[in-house]
């Protein structure tokens, strides 16, 4: 296949919301200052803790007060009251207003269940459900913003979108780069391999001077690698791996 020459590379951001890559993850609850809410609010905030998850945590009173906020959110808990079907517009305006957060709703009980499931949530959980049940509805979350993430490339007058995790490797190619995904395409790109590497999330790894894999895509350490790591990266390397694959089972 005939590589596609680009001459400009970006990564998305915005709407494709950075996590877990430094960066922070937004957090609200909602509805969330009540008394009988408030253990709920601290389990949260203790599996953001546990998880070592940097996060930028808020709680709002009512919709009215998330809806007038100008930061993105990444990931929403709404505490539903008791009539539910009074809040689905208000719901509405929130999905709209963070349509690319993943919202969460957390009720008493599965009375109004079938009701608040016609605004679609991410996820539906209850105030007495455990943190372990938390923390698997945070990670889910986390790992599905994730995967939006990637990069635009320009050339040939066409414009080339590659998710993060479709990207198997890079290589320096002399003065480019060459960009390989997992479905066979290569891009090559005038740009230092150093350069490229910012761009990347921290499962990217950096096996040698002239190549960086995707962690996601390692099958295995050792052996008959297909690409050779050297010995100066070789201790990073299963440092980094490690750190990739504890992450993932979290």
């Amino acid at each position: 296949m005939q590589p596609k020459e680009i001459i400009r590379c970006r990564r998305l951001k915005g709407n494709t919301y950075t996590v877990m890559d430094g960066s922070e993850v937004q957090v609200a609850i909602c509805n969330g200052i009540e008394k009988k809410n408030s253990l709920f609010v601290e389990n949260v905030r203790s599996v953001l803790e546990t998880c070592h998850i940097p996060a930028s945590f808020s709680v709002y009173e009512n919709i009215k007060d998330i809806l007038e906020q100008t930061k993105k959110q990444d990931i929403i808990f709404h505490m539903l009251k008791s009539s539910v079907q009074t809040e689905l517009d208000a719901v509405y305006k929130l999905k709209k207003k963070y349509k690319n957060s993943k919202l969460i709703f957390v009720a008493e009980n599965g009375t109004y269940l079938k009701e608040a499931y016609k605004a679609q949530p991410f996820r539906y959980l209850y105030l007495s459900d455990t943190r372990k049940e938390i923390q698997e509805a945070l990670i889910s979350a986390i790992n599905s913003n994730r995967e939006r993430i990637g990069i635009a490339l320009e050339g040939d007058g066409r414009y080339y979108y590659i998710l993060l995790k479709d990207i198997l490797y890079i290589e320096a190619l002399g003065d480019d780069i060459g960009i390989y995904s997992v479905d066979g395409n290569e891009y090559i790109l005038r740009m230092p391999l150093k350069q490229i590497y910012l761009l990347l999330e921290d499962e990217f790894i950096r096996l040698n001077r002239q190549q960086v894999v995707n962690a996601r895509h390692i099958k295995r350490l050792g052996g008959n690698e297909e690409i050779v790591i050297s010995e100066r990266e070789r201790k990073n390397v299963a440092k980094r791996y490690t750190e990739y694959v504890v992450k993932m089972k979290l």
